[in-house]
């Protein structure tokens, strides 16, 4: 393969025109997905072969790809020569995020097809379980398995209130890799098929019973019966309630089952998402501020100001939320608070100051801070708002001359003093 840079495992060679740092980045995060496969599925390396993963694109590439609905658009699985290719030209697929993301979906059909051959003429099975298992959590060996795709989830949801037919459990199933894939409806049917392993894992086996057992036993589950389930499986779809699943995922102990990664990726669902009951979300998150996770913490501070700043209403007239508000604008600045949480906060903040303009004296407040990171992430965050020009040098922030930043705070604000009834926010 004609690629200028190659990185050896046992178990994958990695092919890319990307920097050598980045392919020495990534590849722990191949390694340690491998490894937890091989747990789930209790398949040994020599009964997989060696992959070879081909990472398209090199660092110059800048342009954006509409990624629709699915990681699996960027990527592609094929068994007979034992390949995975990955579209890294869009650069944002290439953050670490996203590339993981896209690397659980195709590493995971390498397993299927390896472990269950059927599985590669099975299309529904195949992508569907995909499907679940991209949203895998993992982090210094350890790996939780939430399979809740809220987005795949909202798709099939809709696809299937607008057209009860499509949800036809005979005709999904009976799709082949051509009619799965048809460019009119492969966004619904990749939809669907996740829709249908995530019920049947969740709902027609014991609940203890271990997530590599329940895919084995989906595996020899008999066909007719699961088209047997057509009826159930719609109503489990029309009544299933994302908010409130993803609060109950949300508040899960960190010693349940779940795990502590799964509630922090909850949590952070809850405040990225645009579809969900702002009106439950933003009191669960309220009541996560405290959480004895520092992790989850921060993550439910920063969800619930999305969500503040998507839909302020929600804070009128209750005390809880206002109370909340005033939680975070308190941590905010509170130099006995973690300066690296602060940070991060700070920065988030950027992201809702044209929706939620009360968040900019607070920030002008942080430009103050005794920690130079702190200043540099407040300095950021107002820049993002765009409300005027700012002075974003983060070695100015940090060390700057003092006389210099004194200024610059100076004429911030005077001008949230003249602009903040304009805006029409409250005095900070």
């Amino acid at each position: 393969m004609f690629y200028r840079y190659q990185l050896k495992s046992r178990e994958f060679v990695i092919y890319s025109d990307l920097d050598k740092e980045f392919l020495r980045n990534i590849a722990p995060s191949v390694d340690e997905i491998y490894g937890g496969y091989e747990r789930l599925f209790e398949m040994e390396p020599a009964e997989l072969g060696r992959t070879s993963i081909i990472l398209k694109g090199d660092s110059s590439d800048e342009q954006v790809v509409d990624l629709a609905y699915s990681p699996s658009l960027l990527g592609y699985y094929i068994p007979f020569l034992n390949l995975i290719s990955v579209d890294t030209k869009p650069a944002w697929t290439r953050e670490p995020a996203m590339l993981k993301q896209i690397l659980l979906h195709e590493i995971a059909h390498h397993f299927i097809v390896t472990q269950f051959p059927a599985a590669s003429k099975e299309c529904w099975l195949n992508e569907g379980l995909a499907g679940n298992l991209e949203v895998t959590l993992f982090e210094n060996g350890r790996f939780e398995y939430p399979l809740l795709n809220p987005i795949l989830m909202g798709i099939a949801r809709h696809s299937i209130m607008v057209n009860p037919q499509v949800g036809s459990l005979r005709k999904l199933v009976g799709l082949s890799w051509s009619e799965f894939h048809n460019d009119d409806d492969k966004e619904m049917d990749y939809a669907l098929a996740w829709a249908l392993v995530y019920y049947l894992l969740q709902n027609r086996f014991p609940a203890d019973l271990p997530l590599g057992e329940r895919i084995r036993g989906l595996y020899r589950m008999d066909r007719d019966l699961i088209v047997s389930f057509e009826s159930e499986w719609l109503e489990f779809m029309r009544n299933f309630d994302l908010t409130g699943k993803l609060i109950d995922l949300a508040r899960a102990s960190p010693e349940s089952p779940l795990g502590r990664l799964t509630p922090r990726w909850a949590t952070r669902q809850l405040g990225v998402l645009k579809f969900l009951d702002d009106t439950r979300s933003a009191p669960a998150l309220v009541s996560l501020l405290d959480s004895p996770d520092s992790t989850l913490r921060v993550q439910a501070t920063l969800s619930f100001v999305r969500v503040l700043a998507r839909a302020p209403s929600v804070a009128a007239g209750s005390a809880p939320l206002r109370l909340g508000r005033a939680t975070v604008t308190s941590r905010l600045l509170d130099t006995a608070q973690p300066a690296g949480t602060r940070e991060v906060l700070a920065a988030g903040l950027g992201d809702i100051l044209h929706s939620d303009p009360n968040w900019i004296p607070v920030l002008i407040r942080l430009l103050e801070a005794p920690e130079g990171d702190v200043r540099a992430a407040a300095a950021r965050g107002l820049s993002a708002g765009s409300m005027k020009p700012t002075i974003v040098n983060p070695s100015f922030w940090r060390k700057g001359d003092l006389a210099a930043r004194t200024a610059e705070v100076t004429e911030w604000q005077a001008w949230w003093s003249s602009h903040a009834r304009e805006l029409g926010a409250r005095d900070g």
